[in-house]
């Protein structure tokens, strides 16, 4: 982006990212209210001879392993040429782990993780389909309910020396209290 004219920004994720219940003002609601829209309008503040393209393909209750099983249909044309894609699956891969069983989330017999594959194998697909791209992991605040799901999610951004957007602190206001049990 610093060097181009254009820069374009690719967002997966899910309810929070595509910005179901954002309402900044009567006339901005939804995707336009999404952390993302304001991150490129950041981007465009920043840069103001370039042009910013959004694509934010959030759509709510998606997890890692929904979005790896599309990903070579959503990342055609404009949107693979990406130069930044952010990957916020947090709060829905914690849910989905929820369901595995009594633990939080099912452990393979080695001791590896599903959610952690899952993750991992959507990371790869986009160092793949996505070159150029930096590809930068972003954890929700979703508190208690996130911190098993969290650590895989970590572990894999490290091993890729990825930066990482780390709001999921239960410090932060917004975080998920009412998950069912």
């Amino acid at each position: 982006i610093v060097t181009s004219s254009r820069g374009t920004v690719v967002v997966l994720g899910g309810s929070e990212t595509a910005g179901i219940d954002c309402v900044q003002r009567p006339e901005v609601v939804g995707k336009g209210c999404a952390w993302s829209a304001r991150f490129a309008v950041w981007l465009a503040e920043v840069f103001p001879n370039a042009s910013i393209r959004l694509l934010n393909f959030a759509q709510g209750g998606t997890t890692s392993s929904v979005i790896l099983g599309g990903i070579g249909a959503l990342l055609v044309g404009e949107a693979s040429k990406a130069d930044i894609i952010f990957v916020d699956t947090l709060v829905n891969d914690a849910h989905e782990s929820r369901m595995w069983g009594n633990s939080g989330s099912i452990q393979v017999s080695e001791g590896s993780s599903f959610l952690a594959v899952s993750y991992e194998a959507l990371l790869r697909s986009l160092f793949e389909l996505c070159p150029h791209a930096s590809v930068i992991p972003l954890l929700s605040a979703c508190g208690p309910a996130c911190a098993s799901a969290r650590v895989p999610h970590v572990a894999v951004a490290r091993h890729y020396k990825l930066p990482v957007v780390d709001i999921s602190h239960s410090s932060l206001p917004g975080w998920v209290t009412n998950w069912k049990k």
